[in-house]
Parts: structure tokens; sequence; C-alpha cells
């Protein structure tokens, strides 16, 4: 069981293309060994294909390792390549007015570039991710895909509890994910 992130990185993406943004950068770690980074990869081609829309792979970072567990030597050094990257690619793509992280701290990533270049968040450069830190102030830094974390956990324990009965029914179960607008992102002229 897990979130339908094809689903839910459409839901983020058409957000986005509907506030007119057309130029928008895909970052991510390294496309390779997981089903999630490439069915939000899938959901945000899936959204521009459906629309008649165009993108540019020219504008996306998918190898960022910053996020990467395991295996990082020096977090702090590949945090800052990560983030002269992302500084770069901006620099030469002014035409960016978006960034599409699959990931928060991604995002985080990509706001940290945006205003070491002096830019600002959503006034020059518009910011969606995955998920958000629980916060009970419920405020968050950027507009974001929420997973059902609570129906996921009780639909984990009732598919448990039917496999005991029928150990032979194995069902996979995709859930819907919520789109949560925050002041990350704004409509472009």
């Amino acid at each position: 069981m897990c979130t339908d992130n094809v689903a839910a990185a459409q839901k983020a993406t058409n957000y986005v293309l509907d506030l007119g943004h057309r130029n928008i950068c895909f970052l991510s770690p390294p496309l390779v060994n997981t089903s999630t980074i490439l069915d939000r990869k899938e959901g945000f081609i899936k959204s521009h294909a459906e629309r008649g829309i165009l993108f540019d792979e020219s504008l996306w970072l998918t190898d960022l390792t910053c996020t990467m567990p395991d295996g990082q030597p020096n977090h702090a050094e590949t945090m800052s390549r990560d983030i002269e990257r992302v500084k770069t690619l901006l620099m030469h793509n002014p035409q960016i007015t978006c960034i599409f992280a699959i990931e928060y701290n991604l995002a985080q990533i990509a706001s940290a570039s945006v205003q070491a270049l002096g830019k600002t968040v959503p006034d020059d450069i518009s910011i969606v991710c995955f998920d958000s830190p629980t916060n009970v102030m419920k405020e968050y830094l950027f507009t974001h895909i929420r997973q059902r974390e609570f129906e996921m956990g009780m639909t984990a324990v009732k598919l448990l509890r039917q496999q005991k009965q029928h150990p032979k029914d194995l069902s996979k179960v995709f859930l819907d994910a919520d789109l949560i607008i925050e002041a990350s992102t704004k409509a472009i002229a």
C-alpha cells in the first residue's frame, strides 16, 4: 500500500500549470532504484502531456545527492554542492518560474538557491514539493502534496487482518494525497 504518486504528482503539476508556469525545474535524487521517484516523474510528465504542454528536460536536475541516506561522507559539502548546482541552473535559465521538488528537503535546497541569487519565493520563483514536516501551527513553508499517513496506517492494519484470514488474497492499494496550498506558489502574468 502506498500513495498514488503518479496521481499526486499530476495534482501538484496541474496546479502550477494552472497558475501559468511553463518553465518548471524538476528536482530529484537519482532516478534509479525507487518506484516513488519514477512515479512522481511520470505524474509530472503525464500532466504536461495531457494538457499538450511541452516540458524541457534541460531544466531538470535528477541527480541531487544531499538528501540520500547513508553514503554521504560529508553532508555539508554535498548540500553546498547541490545548492550551487541549483543556483547555476537557475542563473543559466532565467525563464524558470517554478521548481517542482519531489521531496521537502530538496524544496529547502531550492529555496536556499533562490535566496542566494537575491531572489524571492514566490515573487521570482514558485516552489512546490512532496511532504512537509508536521507543524503545530498548521503553517507550512511550501505548497506541497500531503500523503495521508493516518489513513495509510489504518488501511495497512486492515489489510494485514484480511491477509491473515485470506493469505492468498494480496492486493495493492493506492491512496490519494492532498494538495496543500501555501505561500510558496503564485500565478504568473
